[in-house]
């Protein structure tokens, strides 16, 4: 079953996400793509599917109690997952239509839906340690590349030194000649 879940809420992602397995295995549904985001104002627990589809968006409160939450939720992601199916509202048994503060039939009850801490901002001198490490990062990493560069610099030296150490050793001498007539004619 693929199950592509695009979480935008503080709520822990592993209880929405067993949730909605519940209900798409309760339905038979093989997967779809949720997304969850917070509702705009106050705090009911509502959500949108395509009918016959393979995506449903569901909508929570930022805050509340996770038992209650848990059970709307159940409700709504049943409600939706009769949407996948391919059911209008017309259609739907009388449970499934509006959510149930009990739950949805399948709900197993005591589910874990965990609300996680607000992100603490960084201070002013957090954000400058982590600017000073970064630039001391950087510096370290230019230091590597002169120290390349020195080597390789060193390296050709040596090797053009060689290369005309064994030009002028030469057996004819022609390099050699060659190199004074070169020598001569420039003067």
């Amino acid at each position: 079953m693929k199950l592509e879940i695009e979480n935008k809420t503080r709520w822990d992602g592993r209880g929405i996400r067993s949730l909605v397995l519940l209900g798409l295995r309760n339905h038979g549904i093989e997967g779809c793509k949720v997304v969850v985001s917070y509702q705009r104002k106050g705090a009911r627990i509502c959500g949108r599917a395509a009918v016959g589809g393979r995506w449903m968006a569901l909508y929570m409160p930022r805050d509340g109690d996770p038992d209650i939450v848990a059970r709307k939720l159940s409700s709504t992601i049943d409600h939706e997952c009769l949407h996948l199916r391919g059911l209008m509202h017309r259609a739907f048994p009388k449970h499934a239509r509006y959510v149930r503060p009990q739950g949805a039939p399948w709900h197993p009850g005591g589910c874990a839906m965990v609300l996680l801490p607000e992100p603490v901002s960084p201070t002013l001198d957090a954000k400058r340690e982590a600017k000073l490490a970064h630039a001391q990062g950087m510096l370290a990493q230019a230091t590597t590349r002169l120290k390349r560069a020195t080597t390789i610099e060193k390296k050709w030296r040596r090797r053009v030194k060689e290369l005309e150490r064994r030009a002028r050793v030469t057996p004819e001498g022609q390099i050699e000649e060659a190199l004074k007539l070169v020598a001569g004619s420039s003067s």
